[in-house]
């Protein structure tokens, strides 16, 4: 799953839930009462780690930005976020490079299926041309990949 995501190529809002521990406090007058601390996401360990940026909500409706790789929103704590903290939110979404997807083994698989090819026949393919997979050289992987279905008779021309 954190490989679709970190793959697609747009822009992805996702939601966790947390674990909530509670701990009993006692006030100047001798009652208790619960607070919540300890928030934590409940997702794979470490999964904050893949986001450029997190936010934690509070039951009061403030945003605390816990994380931001550009620094930019980096320890705000923006109180009832609403249609202007969203279009902040986008207008730094669009400063960026559009976002180009990493190819990984099985899209190459997936190119060769309508060249009749099987993942034996790509591997073949690159290693004939010297070459290994590596996300960088998609194109050159594909060409070489084209060239020898139509090598081996597996593409129509015309």
């Amino acid at each position: 799953m954190v490989e679709a995501i970190l793959r697609f190529p747009g822009h992805l809002i996702a939601t966790m839930r947390t674990k909530t521990e509670w701990t009993i406090n006692q006030d100047t007058n001798g009652k208790s009462s619960p607070t919540r601390v300890g928030l934590a996401p409940e997702q794979g360990k470490g999964i904050e780690y893949e986001f450029d940026m997190l936010m934690e909500i509070s039951p009061e409706h403030a945003i605390n930005v816990i994380k931001d790789r550009t620094g930019q929103f980096q320890d705000r704590i923006i109180q009832d976020p609403g249609e202007d903290f969203g279009k902040e939110i986008l207008a730094w979404l669009n400063e960026g490079e559009p976002c180009v997807p990493i190819r990984t083994k099985e899209d190459l698989i997936e190119f060769g299926k309508p060249l009749d090819l099987s993942p034996n026949q790509i591997g073949e393919a690159l290693k004939s041309a010297n070459l290994v997979f590596d996300p960088s050289l998609w194109e050159d992987m594909s060409k070489v990949v084209v060239e020898f279905a139509k090598r081996n008779g597996k593409v129509l021309i015309g």
